[in-house]
């Protein structure tokens, strides 16, 4: 299931993330999946875990919801939650980092990505200054 994706490369930094998708019902982590599985654009990557984490916050606030609903139109808004009687779609917009925060992160994930291919088995703790 996982493979050298950007999936992967994800899981690599947080890998309890899978774990965090047991709260949706098995439709919605269907389809949740299959997108970040298939997604090679690590910017749409990165919009798909903000629309996970905005789907973690309605479920918390005890919304029903569900991802990807189409709609007549063929819509597809990221979540539609109900709550009672009313409903609502959701469409998450994630804004982009810095170009400063961008280098940044990029430097953070290289270093990670080459710290893990030393064969040694140390914690090893970093600290940035600004």
């Amino acid at each position: 299931m996982i493979n050298d994706s950007l999936l992967n490369i994800y899981m690599n930094y947080h890998p309890e993330f899978l774990n965090s998708l047991e709260i949706f019902s098995e439709n919605n982590k269907k389809k949740l999946l299959k997108k970040l599985t298939n997604e090679q654009n690590k910017i749409n990557f990165h919009s798909t875990v903000a629309e996970i984490q905005f789907g973690e916050l309605f479920n918390k606030l005890g919304f029903q919801i569900e991802y990807d609903k189409e709609f007549s139109n063929n819509k597809t808004p990221d979540w539609t939650a109900s709550f009672d009687n009313s409903s609502c779609i959701c469409e998450v917009y994630r804004l982009g980092k810095s170009e400063k925060d961008q280098i940044r992160s990029d430097f953070e994930n290289q270093l990670i990505e080459e710290l893990q291919k030393l064969p040694y088995e140390y914690y090893i703790r970093i600290n940035f200054l600004e």
